[in-house]
């Protein structure tokens, strides 16, 4: 019981004004039988927000709901977290090869940088790591046909587009 209200409480974490969040409940286990309280429960769940801010306002939430549900059913809860995502910055210098790198393939027809990201990539924690390092780090995405993001039969089903992909990579590097 206490796991289903949590993520009941969980789906309904404000929103934050300095950008986009967003909450997905992907896993949630209880229970052994119908109308029967479940001795274990466990929930996988993933917060993202537009910037570093925003992302760390869902985590506190998710953290304060869960404590909240533990000690209102008189359970134990643990939170392990498995992940994060952060502002993703790039560099214009490393934006500007990448785009060289695209239209240098005679297969694109065309290449764009992104304004912004609505989201947060995993990527980004890698980015902001070398970044702090003194390095530089882009960000590229290439079109191809798949199922949607966020799924769990998410797989490229397009296999032409891979050496869009590979042939950017090589190009950047060369």
């Amino acid at each position: 019981m206490a796991a289903c209200a949590a993520a009941m409480s969980l789906s309904g974490i404000s929103r934050h004004g300095e950008g986009d969040s967003r909450i997905a409940i992907g896993r949630l286990n209880a229970g052994e039988g119908r109308n029967v309280v479940p001795v274990h429960a466990f929930m996988q769940a993933e917060v993202r927000g537009a910037s570093a801010n925003v992302n760390d306002f869902m985590t506190q939430s998710v953290y304060r709901i869960v404590r909240g549900m533990a000690e209102a059913y008189e359970v134990e809860a643990v939170i392990t977290k498995a992940g994060e995502a952060t502002s993703m910055v790039t560099d214009e210098s490393v934006n500007t090869m990448l785009l060289e790198a695209a239209h240098s393939l005679s297969c694109v027809k065309k290449a764009t940088m992104f304004e912004t990201l609505r989201g947060s990539e995993d990527a980004s924690m890698l980015m902001r790591r070398v970044q702090e390092r003194g390095g530089k780090a882009g960000f590229f995405v290439w079109g191809c046909r798949h199922n949607g993001h966020h799924r769990p039969d998410f797989d490229i089903q397009d296999a032409q587009t891979l050496p869009v992909g590979f042939g950017v990579f090589a190009g950047f590097l060369s």
